[in-house]
């Protein structure tokens, strides 16, 4: 017992610090680069052709707003191709994009079921013709000046831009949850682009010049997240990468917990190949911050993580917990030095939370989020986080597969079920 406990001091101190210096990491950095991260906005005026690519399984109900909203696009339209991929759906995806063909859309099939999205990624690019590469989920849909403010990012040096993801009319506890995670992310993404270390290219309409996409012979197939692994081996390769917050990009989030849970285990297996794959990036020397941050930053988190997955467990076997702290003298009594941290670190959760979101607002006035949301938010959805990895360590047990897993196929799935 005296070995466990000291374990679980040695944890709780250590996951003390680690958070401590995350926060006050991300305090100094947004300080330090403030107006590259409010203010930055690109200034190169050209109209270069794009070719946009939609990837596509069993996406019949949601594809025609994608394609729809494309067509709406505020850009000359001899400027750019939208090109649909699709990979073997066994819906009536194929027949409702071969209705937009009149109106100019490319359609491709593969010939057989790649398994994911980056499978069909690669399959359409042979057939673009242009000099920018765009990629575009096919359940999501984009603002008609995306490429107006996009575009000019594209300065000497840069080889991706990304886009503002944001969760499209959230009404559910779930999706107004992940509404909030995508601003944080968002304005996070900013802070790390100021630092030249942006580590992830989204899914939703991340635009490539064609030399940085073909620098790294496209997107790896056997990630499960292919945005986060590209964006890695482009930045290894010395181009740099531009995010915007102006330019909206709509995606709609599982509104389950079972989706939620499924998207997000895809997720952390994704972050742990590509970290894997790119653990050179630890080279200082050679890749500067960005190495350190895109390989180290994330996982740090893994030591308070640990810590609270199995700190219940050995508390509850020591009779450390709750139930045996009840009474007003052991409040007084658990007060120490990790008390106050944890206070500390609370405050300036909950004053960064303020900042974002009044910084943000700028751009998402029309969503109405309720007030309850955000200490939900902050003290039982990011901690929530904590316990997807157990269902990571599970499938990486058993060695699940990739698959597609598209939210729309999910919900037929469970439609069966019941």
């Amino acid at each position: 017992m005296l070995l466990a406990e000291a374990i679980l001091n040695v944890l709780a101190y250590m996951s003390a610090f680690v958070l401590t210096y995350f926060s006050v990491f991300l305090i100094l950095a947004y300080l330090f680069n403030k107006e590259c991260v409010d203010n930055f906005v690109g200034k190169r005026q050209w109209t270069p052709f794009v070719s946009i690519i939609i990837p596509m399984y069993n996406e019949g109900r949601e594809v025609h707003r994608c394609i729809d909203s494309l067509l709406a696009l505020d850009y000359p339209k001899d400027k750019y191709e939208i090109i649909v991929v699709d990979d073997c759906s066994t819906d009536n995806s194929y027949e409702v994009v071969k209705q937009y063909e009149s109106k100019g859309i490319k359609l491709y099939k593969t010939p057989k079921n790649t398994g994911h999205a980056a499978g069909s990624k690669n399959y359409g690019v042979p057939f673009c013709k242009g000099d920018v590469i765009a990629f575009l989920d096919s359940d999501s849909f984009v603002a008609p000046d995306v490429l107006n403010i996009m575009l000019p990012y594209f300065e000497e040096g840069v080889g991706v831009v990304t886009p503002a993801c944001r969760v499209w009319e959230p009404h559910t506890i779930m999706e107004k949850l992940q509404f909030i995670e995508f601003e944080v992310i968002l304005f996070l993404r900013r802070i790390f682009m100021a630092l030249e270390a942006v580590y992830v290219t989204p899914g939703p309409f991340s635009m490539f010049t064609r030399e940085a996409f073909e620098s790294v012979g496209g997107f790896d197939e056997k990630s499960f997240t292919e945005d986060h692994e590209i964006a890695l081996s482009i930045q290894a390769k010395g181009y740099m990468i531009r995010s915007t917050v102006d330019a909206s990009v709509h995606v709609i989030q599982p509104d389950t917990i079972k989706g939620w849970l499924a998207q997000r285990v895809r997720w952390l297996r994704g972050g742990l190949y590509n970290r894997i794959k790119h653990i050179y990036l630890l080279n200082g020397l050679k890749y500067g911050d960005f190495g350190i941050l895109a390989i180290v930053l994330d996982m740090i988190l893994f030591i308070p993580i640990a810590l609270m997955l199995i700190g219940p467990v050995v508390n509850f076997f020591l009779k450390d917990h709750w139930l045996a702290r009840m009474g007003v003298g052991s409040v007084f009594y658990s007060i120490d030095a990790l008390w106050f941290i944890g206070i500390f670190i609370t405050i300036i959760s909950l004053i960064w939370f303020v900042y974002v979101w009044k910084y943000m607002r700028k751009f998402t006035s029309d969503y109405k989020i309720n007030w309850w949301i955000w200490p939900l938010h902050l003290f039982v959805y990011s901690a929530a986080w904590g316990y997807v990895w157990l269902f990571v360590l599970w499938e990486e047990i058993t060695r699940k597969k990739q698959s597609w897993a598209t939210r729309v196929e999910g919900e037929e799935a469970n439609a069966k079920k019941t």
